[in-house]
């Protein structure tokens, strides 16, 4: 191989190589702000998580001790965070937005939005929306996984409700 063709390979190798890096670290430096922004919320407010679960850029969790749920989304570089006291809610409730037919002549429907509602004991109290699936940042595929952990943590909550 002459010095020409070993040139460009490595550029080439190069071309690919730093990309996919930047990539990876734009991904884990998003995770780590995102799990501090979580233990950092845990500290300042004294919680106990006992049930924690963490997906596409949110964390959520459960402390049954104090009756709290947070819950911490990363969005355009914006840490939104929702410290919820349980003993204000009265029940939570799965909502599904925008059901879109998107193959003519089938059955099956998709959501534009899936979000855990909590529900407010005070009626003046505008409810609490946890979203869990979003079309427009999320693949259409993932939204029978995100209802499946949307139902676990409406069961988690629920159970603490009653």
């Amino acid at each position: 191989m002459d010095i020409a063709s070993l040139a460009i390979s490595i550029i080439l190798s190069l071309f690919f190589i730093i990309p996919v890096s930047l990539l990876i670290y734009s991904v884990k430096q998003k995770e780590r702000k995102l799990k501090n922004a979580f233990l950092s919320a845990i500290n300042e407010n004294n919680l106990i998580i006992a049930e924690h679960d963490s997906w596409k850029n949110k964390i959520i969790g459960i402390d049954n001790t104090n009756d709290k749920l947070l819950f911490i989304h990363l969005a355009a570089d914006q840490i939104k965070e929702d410290l919820v006291d349980l003993n204000q809610i009265s029940y939570c409730t799965i909502r599904h937005s925008g059901i879109k037919n998107y193959k003519e002549g089938s059955h099956s429907n998709t959501s534009d939005k899936l979000e855990l509602s909590l529900i407010s004991k005070d009626k003046k109290v505008e409810d609490i929306n946890i979203p869990f699936f979003d079309l427009n940042s999320n693949n259409p595929f993932e939204l029978k996984s995100m209802q499946d952990k949307a139902g676990e943590w409406q069961t988690i909550i629920e159970k603490k409700l009653k």
